[in-house]
């Protein structure tokens, strides 16, 4: 062949005659090529193939795809089946099957009709593609996805250790599964035999004889009739039944109303079922036994029990309370007169709407929803144990945002349609809490789904197929839905609009939080110099009728600007809180605190520390405080409790703490995402005006979920008491926050606003439009009902602290403390100073341009191995780092559609980047980036330690390099390198990593900041430290009769090689080449 990609040498290679080709799958492109290597590898290894046959065989097994692409390969490309194999997964690398994580186990569910056989199967088939097998999330995936059941419960008892054991165990449950289900379509068939001939299958018919006939004439006068329920008589005796609270005659009324079975057919009128005249069976319609004597009837309830119907005529599962229809007078009737049309009267005098749902008979009000939701006050009032309730680990989100603490889930039997139109089906409710609603339930997808429902919104209709193979209706009610509609609205306008309460009125709420005049509950004025706070000079300004209802404002405001914010803050001065009393806390409407324990934890019970004298005396004090507040109430039979721990505050005062540890344990963490800082501190720079605000005792305005709330119980010196508010100290209380203020300005946030966590700061871009920012950031606290602390806000600023840095109409500037305390410092003496050096070094990284440069001498003396030593080298460093720190730069956030300008630097121990904009002709800081080479990086050639530069300022600054196009200023060529053909290993990593980003390349040029200038100068060496190293030129030239040329060889230091061919096109001897 003209075009064979093969080497020469390769292809004519003869193949043995001995060797026996094996058979090998094809490969078309479209399946993994490690599998299609692995199974060719396999099959050639066997017969022991050389090099040139595994070529020919691996080409031999292509089709489609991979032939066309193997055909276009260059004649002669492939020198070896090394060569073939790496140049075979290059080109089908995109087909490679991605790995599974034993985490996506998870997402498999055992569905509602589905064996536990094929439930098995699946899941089995789904370990096997996992890349990372472990034994005990195997089982903890398929414990999670596994239907409610026998097995469920078995596993819950004793949990098993392997998928083999689990194996083993669920034989006999399918065993068991399978023959349940075989005689379920066994008596369904006898059942649609009965129906259709009205007579039992000759196996239960019994025969009698003839004398027994001649007996009932001589009796009776009439001939003698063989029931086709002759099993009645013959009913074993010793069979239990579950015992009931009421007459069968009003268990078998409700059977037929929820449409749970159907009468069987009626026979002649001289049909007599029994020795009794007198008796009436309503269920048969005929005389010879009486309805509570009727076994038939006696075994269609037991069976409707046993698959979860009529448990409300139980006498153990109503808990002793006696269920019994309410009949009206003109409804006591003959029982005959009743059943011959099963309810007919009942209905036609009842005036009640028929709904198109029922649980118990209790009417429900429905619209469909993406879950099935049952309100709390209908779980109540259908009087249904709690036990039924089970926990449910999330919560429900609504359209707009709005988060709904659900209390857990029941499994309710519920029945659509009402007669012939009956259908019956288990739903699993999501129970939840809500202070205004109009509706008892909601049906959403999952109950229509499992119904099989088809929904017209035009006609108001469902149809949803029966069991008897018809099709069920049911129809809306308009009426009821605009009644509901409108009763929502008022339930919303009454909520968003609530009538004042004169403060003269107010009564203080028995376990709320308005209690006491003044207490000092807030641990976060421990740390009040990490928070929020101006750094100009402020007045105190009365905005309340009392002297000390006062606040905080800027002295640099105009006199217009300064009534305008005053005005404001008089308008909502019962938006602040001066004592606890002041505060109602967040409506559990919008967010309580959920724990979320995980039910496989064990309780924990900490036992009682003993401690001093003074700290006893503290505790009571605390916890006095605490109670008169309402914070805490008390408790008994505690399942979780904790010790409290003592804190001595800097003003020697006592903090009371509680020891949550064990707790905490117990709780998965709310992977709810907290804000990005760097995000937050671009935004609230360069504002013309600023207001920090803050919550007063922000976490215990947010309450605890009631049935989490006791789990927060703790021991005092003579009680033990539980949290009704969120207390700091628990695991998630933080993301709990976030999310309140997420929710409470989700209009603001980004425009007029800054948040994170607790620290709120009002930011205006114009001037004299500072007071409508705030009417409108104020008018969210009113809706939420929140209360801020006045004695921590401040307004009408110009500058201040936000999250560490100084925050300025000039850019971002570092936090001058954080720099004073570093020039405070004395020379470190032991490594825990040489840390604390570091860390707060890393806290100005921003900042510092070419910090790991500065800090390598630092790093130095922390080696685990070495003693330390605080060399000559680490104070100079250390005198250079203060000197900067004297004077360091002021950032700037970039502007939208700039383009940003990247500078690097080097050295032989660091990599630094500088990321810059350009404002009026002047260059301007945005971020400075740096750390020192680790390990194998110090082994790396220059341009890859520009190339590495380069993508970990991507990484780090991965929000700036999405919205910007960036510009990298350098003259190696990285560009050249990044996008070779034939890079191999991190290069191409890194190839494709930037990929994604906007990235131009181009000459560094003129530098237009002084910063950028000593940013370039630190990271370049002396001219006189270094050290010139040869570089040595080989030549060998050639020429034959087809030809001539040369080969050139470059070395140079560090193990530099340059290897280039030349061909002459003119002729030469060896000499002249």
């Amino acid at each position: 062949m003209d075009s064979q990609p093969l080497a020469q040498h390769l292809w004519d290679t003869q193949v043995l005659e001995a060797i026996k080709v094996p058979h090998l799958p094809s490969f078309d492109g479209k399946t993994d090529p490690l599998e299609h290597l692995m199974a060719v590898g396999t099959q050639t290894a066997i017969i022991n193939a050389p090099e040139h046959l595994k070529c020919k065989l691996l080409a031999g097994t292509f089709k489609d795809a991979a032939l066309r692409w193997y055909m276009n390969l260059p004649k002669n490309s492939i020198e070896s089946y090394a060569d073939f194999h790496k140049k075979f997964i290059h080109q089908f690398a995109g087909s490679r099957h991605v790995k599974v994580t034993s985490t996506s186990l998870f997402s498999i569910r055992q569905s509602h009709a589905e064996s536990l056989r094929s439930y098995l199967a699946k899941f089995s088939e789904a370990t096997i593609k996992v890349s990372n097998p472990n034994q005990e999330m195997f089982v903890a995936a398929f414990h999670n996805g596994l239907r409610a059941g026998h097995f469920n419960e078995s596993l819950a008892q004793k949990p098993a250790l392997s998928m083999q054991e689990i194996n083993k165990r669920a034989e006999c449950y399918i065993k068991g599964e399978e023959s349940n289900a075989k005689k379920r379509q066994r008596d369904a068939r006898e059942k649609e035999y009965v129906s259709r001939t009205g007579r039992a299958p000759d196996h239960q018919r019994q025969k009698y004889g003839s004398q027994q006939e001649e007996s009932w004439q001589r009796r009776h006068g009439k001939p003698y009739y063989q029931s086709p329920r002759r099993e009645f008589r013959n009913y074993p005796a010793d069979r239990e039944y579950t015992p009931l609270n009421t007459s069968k005659v009003y268990v078998l009324r409700e059977i037929f109303a929820n449409g749970l079975a159907n009468l069987p057919p009626k026979g002649n009128g001289n049909v007599q079922m029994g020795h009794n005249d007198n008796a009436w069976c309503a269920y048969h319609r005929c005389r010879g036994h009486s309805t509570e004597k009727c076994f038939r009837l006696r075994d269609l309830i037991e069976e409707l029990i046993k698959s979860g119907h009529l448990r409300k005529f139980i006498e153990d599962a109503a808990q002793g309370r006696v269920v019994v229809p309410k009949v009206e007078a003109n409804q006591v009737q003959q029982e005959s007169d009743t059943f011959a049309e099963p309810f007919q009267k009942h209905t036609s005098s009842d005036n009640r709407l028929h709904p198109p749902s029922r649980i118990w008979r209790l009417q429900q009000k429905t619209v469909k929803n993406s879950a099935d939701i049952m309100y709390w006050e209908a779980f109540k009032a259908m009087q249904l144990a709690k036990e039924q309730l089970q926990p449910y680990v999330g919560t429900l989100v609504g359209f707009s945002g709005e988060q709904v603490d659900v209390m857990g889930y029941a499994s309710l039997l519920t029945t659509f349609g009402d007669r012939d139109n009956a259908k019956t089906i288990k739903v699993r409710y999501l129970v939840v809490k809500t202070p205004f609603t109009s509706y008892n339930i909601i049906i959403g997808r999952p109950a229509f789904n499992a119904l099989g429902a088809v929904m017209s919104t035009l006609y108001l209709t469902i149809k949803y197929p029966l069991d008897n193979g018809g099709v069920g209706t049911v129809r809306g009610d308009q009426l009821l839905a605009k009644r509901c509609y409108e009763s929502s609205l008022k339930i919303k306008h009454k909520a968003s609009n609530p009538s004042p309460v004169p403060k003269e009125k107010q009564i203080p709420r028995q376990g709320g939080i308005n209690m006491i005049e003044n207490a000092d509950m807030d641990p976060r004025k421990e740390f009040q110099d990490r928070r929020v706070s101006p750094i100009e000079e402020l007045e105190q300004v009365q905005i309340g009728e009392q002297p000390h209802q006062t606040t905080s404002l800027g002295t640099a405001l105009s006199l217009q600007e300064r009534e305008k914010i005053i005005k404001i803050l008089k308008d909502n001065v019962d938006l602040f809180a001066w004592k606890p009393s002041d505060m109602p806390g967040i409506d559990e409407s919008a967010i309580t605190h959920k724990l979320s324990i995980s039910p496989s934890i064990k309780l924990v019970s900490q036992r009682k520390r003993k401690v001093g004298e003074e700290r006893r005396v503290a505790i009571s004090e605390e916890v006095a405080k605490l109670k008169e507040v309402g914070f805490i109430e008390e408790i008994k039979y505690p399942s979780w409790l904790a010790n409290v721990v003592m804190v001595k505050k800097a003003n020697r005062k006592w903090r009371m703490c509680v020891d949550f540890t064990d707790l905490n344990k117990a709780c998965p963490k709310d992977p709810y995402m907290l804000p990005n800082i760097d995000r937050l501190i671009d935004g609230a720079s360069g504002c013309k005006m600023l207001s920090f605000m803050d919550a007063y005792s922000g976490y215990n305005q947010i309450k605890m979920n009631p049935m989490d709330a006791p789990h927060t119980a703790f021991m005092s010196n003579t009680s033990n008491y539980f949290y009704n508010v969120m207390p700091f100290g628990l695991k998630n209380a933080g993301a709990t926050y976030q999310r309140l203020m997420d929710r409470v300005f989700s209009e603001q946030i980004g425009k007029n606003l800054e948040v994170y966590i607790d620290d709120m700061v009002v930011k205006t871009a114009e001037e004299g439009q500072h007071d409508q920012d705030l009417a409108d950031i104020l008018k969210s606290v009113r809706k939420y009902n929140m209360r801020l602390n006045p004695a921590k806000c401040s307004f009408g600023v110009q500058a201040g602290k936000f999250l560490g840095f100084m925050i300025t109409n000039r850019g971002i500037e570092v936090n001058p403390e954080k720099c004073q305390a570093i020039i405070d410092m004395r020379s470190p003496t032991s490594v825990k100073e040489v840390q604390q050096l570091t860390g707060r070094i890393a806290a100005l990284s921003r900042f510092l341009s070419c910090a790991g440069e500065k800090a390598f001498h630092f790093f130095t003396s922390l080696k685990k191995n070495e003693r330390f030593s605080w060399t000559p080298q680490c104070e100079e460093a250390f005198k250079q780092l203060k000197e900067f720190l004297a004077s360091p730069p002021i950032l700037t956030r970039p502007i939208p559609s700039n383009t940003l300008y990247l500078y690097l630097a080097v050295s032989d121990r660091a990599l630094s980047s500088a990321l810059v904009q350009e404002v009026d002709g002047e260059e301007k800081p945005i971020y400075f980036v740096s750390r020192t080479l680790r390990g194998a990086e110090t082994r790396y050639q220059r341009i890859e330690i520009l190339s590495l530069a380069v993508v970990v300022t991507a990484r780090k600054l991965r929000q700036y390099f999405q919205s910007h196009k960036v510009m990298v200023r350098t003259y190696y060529p990285i560009k050249n390198v990044l996008r070779k053909p034939d890079l191999a290993g991190r290069m191409v990593a890194w190839s494709i990593e930037l990929s994604e980003f906007d990235i131009t390349f181009s000459p560094r040029g003129a530098i237009k900041s002084q910063t950028l200038a000593d940013f370039v100068l630190e990271m370049s060496a002396p001219p006189m430290m270094e050290k010139t190293s040869p570089w040595t030129l080989s030549v060998d030239e050639a020429s034959n009769i087809r030809g001539s040329g040369a080969g050139v060889v470059l070395e140079g230091p560090d193990g530099v090689m340059i290897e280039q061919s030349l061909r002459f096109a003119f002729k030469a001897s060896n000499n002249q080449a």
